[in-house]
């Protein structure tokens, strides 16, 4: 089983079904095991995050709760297969953002 997280890591929330929770950082305490036929975690936050209980109607907010590894993006640098590796000149794309010449830098 190839899971995107581990217990330890910051990660960002990048799939949600409340908007507001998409690119909140949370941190990865524990394994929860399969809910509702995915595999997820515990995990806790410093600000709250919106969600259903399973089997229950009501909206919550809490700083902490369980989520889908799916719903996860570590921030520790685990490549994404979706992502296509982009390669950057540093010092190019620096004269480009900040419209300097390379002699500038001399």
């Amino acid at each position: 089983m190839n899971l995107r997280c581990k217990p330890g890591d910051l990660a960002y929330v990048v799939s949600s079904e409340f908007q507001q929770n998409i690119g909140a950082v949370v941190e990865v305490v524990e394994a929860a095991g399969m809910i509702e036929g995915m595999w997820a975690w515990h995990f806790e936050s410093s600000r709250p995050l919106v969600g259903l209980i399973p089997g229950c109607p009501r909206i919550i907010s809490a700083k902490d709760g369980t989520i889908a590894d799916e719903c996860l993006r570590p921030i520790s640098g685990v490549p994404i297969e979706e992502e296509t590796p982009v390669s950057v000149n540093l010092p190019e794309a620096f004269k480009l953002v900040l419209g300097i010449e390379m002699r500038d830098w001399a």
